[in-house]
């Protein structure tokens, strides 16, 4: 476009030229110069013109570009979904205290995780069946805080049916409560079904294990009797009657009444020595006896029944006033 018009005017020019020339000639040079001044300059405003139309005069470049409605059509996404967050279970570590929740969103009972270890269990001061001295290396466990209260068990009594063991006047809630071992064993299979963990009653090794609490003495804080006082509730000091839960000093595995209150009643069959004995800590659950281990000594027992070997037996489904238990956890 712009080099056809450009010919357009030259063509004009030439014969604007041609026309002064051929006047210039004739006489009339003065009029004809001015003519072709004018001329030459309308000739070169014009060409200035037509190339700033052109050239620089430019229409604006779009901001936004309009596409076929063929075009425009959204290109489909698929949309990530971000992977939801790993809910985290805290383990707790030795020494540490925890509690597992039911079914009806409250807590059970309070446990105190155990750290594994080796140590001589027996006794011999003792009597015979608390011989001989062994090693027994234990794993890592939980261990109840306290013994099962009243208040724990009668929950367990209400949502079963079972029968409420009597309190003898002393009181419930926080006292512990008095059971058989099958009283115990249907207790600790309600609570593994209530929260899905595994729970059980000691064995006799997690059992002396943790009484000691790294003692080797007479008992958890050593060989002094005359300190018994300050831990458990027994012969001397009990009134003859049973004691809520907690009231006394806590052994170094933060674990309270292992001296006296009630006795507590153990997974293991009773044998009269420890001949044959396991020596990883589990359950020693082999022979004829109707008997189970039954550990701890109780609101009448004298100092020597306090001991941390002292072993006991009874039968199964004897219940008594002075006969409770605690639970125990492997699978942390």
């Amino acid at each position: 476009m712009l080099t056809l018009k450009m010919l357009v005017l030259g063509i004009i020019f030439v014969i604007s030229g041609g026309a002064v020339f051929n006047r210039l000639f004739k006489g009339k040079i003065l009029m004809e110069l001015l003519a072709g001044a004018v001329a030459s300059v309308t000739f070169l405003l014009m060409v200035i013109g037509v190339i700033y139309n052109e050239i620089v005069k430019q229409p604006p470049i779009p901001t936004s570009i309009s596409f076929p409605a063929s075009a425009s059509k959204p290109v489909e996404t698929s949309t990530v979904t971000p992977p939801a967050p790993v809910e985290k279970t805290i383990e707790p570590k030795a020494g540490e205290s925890f509690r597992d929740t039911l079914k009806d969103g409250s807590l059970g009972p309070e446990f105190v995780l155990i750290p594994g270890g080796t140590f001589q269990m027996g006794s011999n001061d003792g009597s015979s069946d608390e011989k001989p001295v062994h090693l027994v290396t234990v794993k890592s466990f939980a261990m109840g805080k306290y013994e099962v209260t009243f208040e724990e068990y009668d929950k367990f009594c209400e949502a079963t049916g079972w029968n409420n063991p009597d309190d003898q006047g002393w009181g419930r809630g926080k006292r512990p409560v008095n059971v058989s071992w099958d009283d115990a064993k249907a207790y600790v299979k309600w609570l593994s079904e209530q929260t899905g963990k595994d729970y059980r009653l000691p064995t006799e090794a997690q059992w002396e294990y943790a009484c000691r609490a790294g003692s080797a003495g007479k008992y958890s804080f050593g060989d002094d009797k005359s300190q018994l006082g300050n831990y458990g509730w027994y012969g001397k000091n009990s009134d003859s009657k049973t004691h809520p839960v907690g009231e006394k000093q806590a052994n170094k595995f933060g674990l309270y009444d292992m001296h006296g209150n009630v006795r507590e009643w153990l997974e293991d069959k009773w044998h009269d020595s420890y001949n044959g004995a396991p020596s990883d800590g589990s359950a020693w659950i082999s022979g004829d006896s109707n008997s189970h281990l039954i550990r701890g000594g109780s609101l009448y027992f004298s100092d020597d029944g306090l001991r941390c070997a002292y072993r006991f037996s009874v039968d199964t489904p004897l219940w008594d006033i002075f006969r409770g238990f605690r639970i125990s956890k492997v699978n942390l």
